[in-house]
């Protein structure tokens, strides 16, 4: 960076797209949501299909003093390979929380609470808003949870 301070060139733009590491993202989730504010990123990978696709754009919410429920999309750091993760509660424990991806076989294992960065707030495909997380109703987030139970069973 220049010493007066100003950005160079080749800093990002609106709508410009940075790619960083799973490492980076979680310190990025880190340090924006423990400011009270949510943090936009394009998700990669499968296991949140039907709702969540790969190159989706998803927002992710801070808890502000909420504790997810099951049918909650929490964004956490994955048991094993402490990995950023954006999956489903698919149960509450006194240990932690069971997650899940939607169209994963098996559960992630037990998120301690601490490992639980956010929720996830809004979802954007290609410009368009697919899904938005309605907070104040748990019966549509525990039906949507069920929605998707029989989604991933019908090829059972």
């Amino acid at each position: 960076m220049p010493a007066d301070g100003a950005l160079p060139d080749s800093h990002l733009a609106t709508g410009d797209v940075l790619e960083i590491s799973g490492e980076q993202l979680q310190e990025l989730l880190d340090a924006v949501l423990s400011r009270g504010c949510p943090l936009r990123f394009r998700a990669r990978g499968f296991s949140m299909c039907p709702l969540v696709r790969d190159h989706d754009v998803v927002t992710i919410s801070p808890l502000a003093g909420r504790a997810p429920c099951t049918g909650d999309i929490i964004a956490c750091r994955h048991p094993q390979s402490r990995r950023p993760i954006v999956h489903r509660v698919r149960a509450v424990r006194a240990d932690g929380l069971l997650v899940q991806g939607d169209s994963a076989p098996l559960p992630d294992g037990l998120i301690p609470p601490d490992d639980v960065l956010g929720l996830l707030a809004l979802v954007e495909r290609d410009g368009v808003t697919v899904y938005r997380a309605r907070s104040d109703d748990p019966a549509a987030i525990r039906h949507l949870a069920w929605i998707v139970r029989r989604w991933r069973n019908r090829a059972a």
